[in-house]
């Protein structure tokens, strides 16, 4: 199984906090339609669970890069699922 993470809320007032929703689910290839275009195999990430939403809050005002190596490293912590490669850290990171 995979997880990932998807900011539903994010506010900056001297201090950062986000609400984030957390997700598992696998990599599949399905018969999908795009628009005009003909039906075609595509293989992609989908999400099949909900696993709930956390709130963060951390001291001074982060930037969307800060937050996403946050909760990459977050992901990290998770031992029973691996995250999503976009959002994969080294291990030794997530301490």
């Amino acid at each position: 199984m995979l997880t990932d993470y998807k900011f539903s809320v994010i506010s900056r007032n001297g201090s950062t906090t986000c609400k984030v929703g957390f997700y598992e689910g696998e990599i599949t290839t399905e018969m999908e339609t795009r628009g005009w275009e003909a039906p075609a195999l595509i293989t992609r990430y989908r999400r099949n669970k909900f696993l709930g939403v956390k709130e963060f809050a951390f001291d001074g005002n982060k930037t969307d890069k800060e937050l996403r190596t946050l909760m990459n490293i977050e992901l990290a912590k998770d031992t029973l699922r691996s995250p999503i490669i976009e959002q994969k850290v080294e291990q030794k990171n997530a301490i």
